[in-house]
């Protein structure tokens, strides 16, 4: 548990450590470097002398070709010169430093895509929907004085927050179908707050539909409306989302008045393959 607890601590002694070391060891290794160049340049300088010496010339000659310098660094022995100066320490510098930016670009890879992540996590738990529920339907009575009013229902819907935090609705379409050819399509334009509080009156929103698909006869009977209908709203990070709400809802007048029952039908999912198939009979005995 104490290791768990303490473990970024330990992480970041743990990296403190190795860079110490990496440092103490490049250290010492510039030294042994230096050390070995110098070495060079001391036998490099005891052979010239010798060489000279052994020239035939005058003494200012001899003195002048003593003096003569050239880089030592060329005098390494052969497992020194990747690491000379400075044309092996430049060679391994730049091919450090490539290794550099492309641990650098792996590190920014690796940390943009472990910002992203937090950020779908955040964008998941901020996840928001709606719900829409139908409250029923009834029948709209004539305006006063208005003749030859068509037969109209008012299907009542009402939109709701479950989620954790509030949205706002702009947009409500809803199409109602009774037949195959024939459509209505009904338009809402809103910019209506929704709250999340579980008894803020704000929470649900409530519309409705005057369509005049159903017939006065199927209302009397009951019938069966499909509705496909889309809200869009504006989360909590300010994003616009479409949601969509519909299916087969039940419609139908009660006891001969104006109100009328108006709910979701559940769906019973795929609807399986009818086979038939006989079995053989076993034959009768005789």
């Amino acid at each position: 548990m104490f290791l768990g607890y303490n473990f970024p601590i330990v992480k970041k002694v743990l990296e403190f450590r190795f860079w110490i070391i990496g440092f103490i060891g490049c250290a010492v290794f510039v030294s042994f470097m230096a050390y070995q160049q110098h070495r060079a340049a001391e036998k490099y300088k005891d052979h010239r002398a010798e060489y000279c010496a052994a020239l035939v010339g005058t003494a200012e000659q001899k003195k002048a070709c003593v003096e003569e310098r050239t880089n030592s660094a060329y005098y390494l022995p052969w497992r020194y010169e990747l690491f000379s100066w400075p044309e092996g320490i430049t060679t391994w510098a730049i091919i450090l430093t490539g290794f550099a930016i492309a641990w650098q670009s792996s590190e920014t890879r690796k940390s943009a895509n472990a910002a992203l992540r937090s950020v779908k996590v955040q964008e998941s738990g901020m996840g928001q929907w709606v719900d829409v529920d139908p409250l029923g339907c009834y029948i709209q009575t004539p305006p006063a004085g208005k003749r030859d009013f068509p037969f109209t229902i008012n299907l009542l819907f009402e939109a709701v927050n479950n989620t954790n935090n509030t949205f706002d609705i702009q947009k409500i379409v809803t199409e109602i179908g009774m037949l195959p050819y024939e459509r209505e399509v009904f338009t809402v334009e809103t910019n209506v707050t929704l709250a999340f509080q579980e008894k803020s009156r704000s929470k649900r929103y409530a519309f409705y539909v005057p369509t005049q698909s159903i017939t006065e006869e199927w209302f009397r009977k009951g019938t069966v409306v499909t509705i496909n209908g889309e809200i869009t709203f504006k989360n909590c990070l300010g994003v616009v989302q479409t949601d969509h709400f519909g299916g087969l809802y039940r419609c139908g007048q009660i006891d001969g008045g104006q109100q009328g029952m108006f709910k979701y039908m559940e769906a019973l999912g795929i609807v399986p393959e009818r086979k038939h198939e006989r079995e053989n009979q076993p034959e009768q005995a005789n």
